[in-house]
């Protein structure tokens, strides 16, 4: 039968047999014992386990019911690793006489097995050995009993539950008892010889279920001091203390977790180990001094300089102190104790990058990853040995479990050798990235994953590295793994987010927001994300929501809010038409802008932050018509941006209005130079339009139809630019040109009344007065404004160049009319700066919004103000309201949407 001897095992056979001794042969009258189990349990005292084995088997022999002689064989048994033997000998020994003894020895056997099988049979028989100890009122036991199956659930990663057993532990000790032994405390010496009376066998929390956990038997339970009743339930008060404020920090209660620890110290000042668990609650609560002075006084306690891990544990505290150096020093003071160990390069290496030296952590973490491939390939050359004697026992019951523990055994020693080669390549990655090299930090990465794909926050740096190379299809999908297996992550959702909205994915990146601030760890920075792509959605109404929730719970308040904030903001209000409110609103951006600390921290984004907040100034300006202070704000823009050229467009398109028919002209060139406007080819082709209807304003003609021949060629299905060119080639003689376009025209927009008024003209200067009365005729059918006095145009041969004078006909340079100050709506916000440039597509949408306005003056026609109450006939949306104007289909509100409905009578 295969076995295993250990020190680990020697100890946990010498705890369970101490622990059966206390509660089962103690006191109690036992019959006279065969000589072999005698010379069984004398030959087991000197450590003789095998030879022990022998005399018990004799005895179970001659009598398959001795108590005794099962109870030594089991204890014999798990001393040298044959917990399945033990398992057996503790089950006979149950249904001879069930006692918490006996349900305590074969729980720890069982923990021992390390499968998932045995794991649960140990609580059922620690949950035994709780009731019977219940039933029995034997609370001295009772204590021993909850204490080892709360280990063994944290263990299991069930810390709640742990947390409950051992608040049970601690409601086994009467006030009185406790209130002497807080008295006590400070005259307790580590040479009284204080001792616990549970059992410690348990399985390693760092371990996972899956890999089969192992079993950790606690170094300091041993039956070497005999304690007095006080000071006995005085320690094991403080073991439990420490237990559950362990648990209390694994579940991220760390104010509960303290509370506890405090305890645990005051009751065991002397215990080394609690001050460490405490300084290690301490630190994750941020409380890094008060954690460096336990640590300093357990080294005190206990020669730490000897101990490694306080050693490194120190250094952190070092560390968050922003103490590097010292922490470097006592980071190479413990790996001089343990130099062929992998972690403790690797603890060398964190330090060294957090102390900046980049070149000394590569050399350490490099180290680190060389010693935990020696341990990796050692461990899967045992695994493979394990595996082919699990196929050798399969027909053997009990060589099956021995091979099976041995085999869980060498399967947690390489999930930890692999553990730690996935740490050290992380920490390479890191240093890598750090320094650029972008490729081999990736590889890194790569390879952390290979050996720990649970390493969630080496894939989150993967991503990251893989966005800093260009390659944002391969980041995302690794964000999405991350989000599958911790849906709760807000970082990996935040990154997604970003990316989405990177790739124009909208909506999904609003979903992706939406449940992100569902999530723990969301701030008022997500809101504020959230509220951009709601502005990119056209959602004002939802977006100031979201900025006044991410203003209210902005971190240090709302005092400590960038001018950002008021900026997103005021361009909300502005698509909501609250204008007014949105201006105040740039009057307190600029003002938190301009004040020291704020200038200091936007040295670098200042020029264009503040040519965002003047731009959409102008834009509110522009919107009531308030059109020299727009202009004037647009000309502050530009000298913050030189060269933007939406600003220049939006610029024009004041100049425009205000009748600046030159400047409107420098400004549209300007912004339509090589390299000034990078737009959507939609604005480009209404900057063409724009220019064109401002030079046929300067009278030059041929060039604004040059002008509205590039509209054309950059958006072939601008109904509106073929209108405009043929009207002004009508105007320029060329009837066949005009009518061409006029023809085009109406191919794209059936029926539409003012190009079939325009073209009637065209036919009447061709003499084809059936097609032209035709074409009056369906355009008076399709609006009524349309009609016309058949004889007045029979009568009346108007030469191109008279038409500005007629009193009546205008058709050609009607066209260059402004639109009506109230058919202007800007539907998309701007000004929302762009996280992948330096905002030269920043005004797209705003842009067309404007230019529209002084474009749509195409369509206009037939009107001057006379004293029969004749109007200029306007463009379009002059007859839309506001709810219509927010349909959908209407949100940009150029000459490309709706109907044109004249005013003249």
């Amino acid at each position: 039968m295969r076995s295993t001897t250990s020190s680990s095992s020697n100890l946990a056979s010498t705890v369970t047999y101490n622990v059966y001794t206390r509660t089962h042969f103690a006191k109690t009258n036992k019959p006279r014992k065969h000589q072999a189990v005698v010379q069984g349990e004398e030959v087991a005292a000197t450590g003789q386990h095998a030879a022990a084995i022998t005399l018990f088997s004799k005895a179970i022999e001659r009598n398959p019911c001795d108590l005794d002689a099962h109870i030594g064989r089991g204890l014999s048994a798990a001393a040298i690793g044959e917990h399945e033997r033990a398992v057996y000998d503790f089950s006979m020994a149950l249904q001879l006489r069930p006692t918490i003894g006996h349900y305590l020895a074969r729980g720890a056997s069982l923990a021992a097995l390390r499968q998932f099988t045995t794991v649960p049979g140990a609580l059922r028989d620690y949950s035994s050995a709780i009731e019977l100890a219940v039933a029995q009122r034997r609370d001295d036991v009772l204590a021993t009993a909850l204490m080892t199956r709360a280990r063994l659930l944290e263990t299991l990663e069930r810390y709640d539950e742990a947390a409950d057993e051992l608040g049970r532990v601690l409601a086994t000790f009467t006030a009185a008892e406790f209130d002497a032994a807080f008295r006590s405390a400070d005259s307790c010496s580590a040479d009284d010889g204080v001792s616990r009376t549970f059992s410690s066998m348990t399985l390693r929390p760092s371990d996972s279920m899956n890999a089969a956990a192992a079993l950790e038997i606690d170094q300091r339970a041993s039956n070497a001091f005999a304690p007095a009743e006080r000071g006995k339930r005085h320690t094991q008060r403080a073991e439990a203390h420490a237990r559950r404020g362990a648990c209390y920090r694994k579940m991220g209660r760390m104010a509960e977790s303290v509370k506890d620890l405090r305890r645990a110290v005051a009751l065991a000042p002397r215990d080394t180990r609690h001050r460490r668990s405490l300084a290690e609650s301490l630190i994750n609560l941020g409380e890094a001094e008060e954690a460096a002075e336990q640590i300093d006084r357990a080294l005190e306690l206990s020669d730490g300089r000897n101990d490694p891990e306080i050693l490194r544990m120190r250094a952190a505290v070092s560390l968050k102190l922003n103490q590097p150096e010292a922490a470097i020093t006592l980071l190479h003071e413990a790996l001089k104790r343990e130099p062929k160990q992998p972690h403790a390069h690797q603890a060398l290496a964190d330090g060294w990058r957090a102390a900046n030296h980049k070149s000394s952590a590569l050399e350490c973490y490099r180290e680190a990853r060389r010693l935990s491939q020696l341990r990796l390939a050692d461990a899967e050359r045992r695994l493979a040995v394990e595996k082919k004697a699990e196929h050798d026992a399969q027909y053997d019951a009990r060589s099956r479990l021995a091979v099976a523990a041995a085999l869980a055994e060498v399967s947690a020693q390489r999930l930890a050798a692999a553990g730690a080669l996935a740490r050290a390549a992380h920490g390479m990655g890191m240093v890598f990235a750090s320094l650029d090299r972008l490729e081999e930090a990736r590889d890194s990465f790569e390879e952390a994953l290979q050996h720990a794909p649970e390493r969630d926050d080496t894939r989150m740096e993967l991503a990251l590295t893989l966005i800093a190379q260009g390659w944002r299809l391969q980041a995302l999908a690794e964000l999405e793994t991350c989000v599958e297996r911790q849906p709760e992550w807000s970082a990996p959702r935040r990154l997604r987010a970003e990316l989405m909205v990177e790739r124009g994915l909208l909506n999904e990146a609003e979903a992706e927001y939406s449940t992100l601030l569902r999530c723990e760890g969301s701030s008022a920075l997500d809101n504020l994300a959230r509220g951009q792509v709601y502005c990119e959605l056209n959602k004002p109404a939802e977006a100031l929501a979201d900025f006044e929730t991410a203003l209210a719970g902005w971190p240090g308040g709302e005092e400590k809010a960038t001018a950002d904030l008021w900026l997103y903001r005021a361009s909300a209000l502005r698509s909501l038409h609250r204008r007014d409110e949105a201006l105040v609103e740039l009057q307190e951006a600029l003002s938190r802008a301009m004040q020291p600390a704020s200038r200091e921290a936007n040295a670098e984004k200042a020029s264009h932050f503040f040519a965002d907040v003047h731009g959409l100034y102008g834009q509110c300006l522009h919107e009531q018509h308030r059109l020299p202070q727009a202009y004037a704000e647009y000309t502050h823009a530009l000298h913050y941006r030189p060269g933007d050229g939406v600003m220049l467009l939006l610029r024009g398109a004041a100049a425009y209005r205000s009748k600046q028919w030159q400047g409107a002209v420098n400004d549209v060139r300007a912004a339509l130079e090589p390299g000034a406007l990078e737009a959507e080819p939609l604005v480009v082709a209404d900057a063409h339009q724009l220019l064109g209807l401002a030079l046929a304003r300067c009278g030059e003609h041929w060039a604004a139809v040059a002008s509205l021949s590039a509209a054309l060629e950059v958006s072939p299905q601008s109904s509106q630019a073929l209108l405009q060119r043929g009207s002004l080639l009508l105007m320029l003689g060329r009837v066949a040109a005009a009518l061409d376009d006029l023809n085009a025209a109406l191919q794209l927009r059936p029926g539409w009344a003012l190009a079939l008024h325009r073209r009637a003209f065209i036919h009447k200067e061709l003499l084809q007065f059936l097609e032209a009365a035709d074409d009056f005729e369906a355009a008076a059918r399709n609006d009524a404004q349309l009609r016309v006095n058949y004889l007045h145009v029979y009568r009346e041969q108007l030469p191109d160049d008279a038409y500005d004078d007629d009193s009546e006909w205008q058709p050609a340079t009607s066209l260059l009319d402004f639109v009506r100050p109230q058919a202007t709506h800007v539907a998309k916000s701007a000004l929302l700066p762009s996280r992948a440039s330096s905002g030269a597509t920043r005004y797209d949408d705003d842009a067309r919004g404007c230019l529209s306005d002084a474009s749509s003056s195409v369509e206009e026609h037939d009107g001057h103000d006379s004293d029969d109450d004749e109007s200029a006939r306007s463009g379009h949306g002059s007859a839309l309201s506001e709810e219509e104007l927010s349909r959908p289909e209407l949100q940009i509100p150029s000459w490309r949407d709706g109907d044109e409905v004249p005013t003249n009578s």
